[in-house]
């Protein structure tokens, strides 16, 4: 296996683990939430009501880092396993859809950590003007049982979505390093199997699709002898 292929499998394991740090802290708050989702939410301190945010934000985020995750480790294993390092077109086309898997779940990626971003900012930028706290974090100590709705809890909020938030970004540099490898490797491929479709090899007989032809003798007899041209 070629060191760029190695270095390819590499950042697929990367991207399932980043995947991972990203829809494991977004559902273990969502589930501490009672399912309420709090990107782009607001806290009204005067009432003490946590208005949460559009939970579409939340699945989406959630199942794009999970689809993304799943992706990178389905890609690890068929170049480990079903990669056959030969020149031929099969070869390249996998390297070529490889590729472009890799460009959609970047651009993927890339939209799922905005939605993050804004909306981790948007619900600490509620809570930081509406309350007498310097940073988001502080909130983690609050009594959250005198917040409505009851049954949430957000001991843990700004840690976990803190945690997703610098996996999402870990994840947008890492499925661009994928989209370049791979990208690098089908134009090796590919230029391989044009090489070898006008190139022989070492190890290859000289093969010529058509018998050689004979070079036509004459002979020329005159009175000192003959001779052959």
């Amino acid at each position: 296996m070629a060191r760029g292929e190695m270095y390819e499998n590499f950042f697929y394991v990367a991207a399932l683990a980043a995947g991972c740090c990203i829809s494991v802290p977004l559902k273990i708050n969502e589930s501490n939430m009672n399912g309420r989702c709090l990107l782009s939410g607001e806290l009204d301190i005067l009432s003490n009501t946590v208005v949460t945010g559009n939970q579409r934000y939340c699945t989406f985020t959630f199942y794009s880092s999970l689809a993304n995750g799943i992706l990178a480790a389905l890609l690890g294993f068929l170049k480990c396993c079903c990669n056959v390092d030969t020149d031929s077109m099969r070869v390249v086309y996998f390297k070529f859809t490889t590729s472009i898997l890799s460009a959609v779940a970047w651009i993927n990626c890339l939209v799922c950590t905005i939605f993050i971003v804004i909306g981790f900012t948007e619900w600490c930028n509620s809570i930081t003007n509406n309350s007498n706290v310097e940073s988001c974090q502080q909130a983690e100590k609050w009594d959250w049982t005198l917040y409505t709705p009851a049954d949430i809890d957000g001991s843990k909020f700004y840690t976990h979505l803190f945690m997703a938030e610098v996996a999402s970004f870990c994840a947008v540099v890492i499925w661009f390093i994928i989209v370049m490898l791979s990208g690098r490797n089908f134009k090796q491929a590919l230029l391989q199997v044009r090489a070898a479709e006008y190139y022989l090899t070492a190890d290859d007989r000289m093969v010529y699709p058509q018998p050689i032809q004979e070079i036509p003798v004459y002979e020329v007899k005159s009175e000192r002898g003959s001779r052959y041209l």
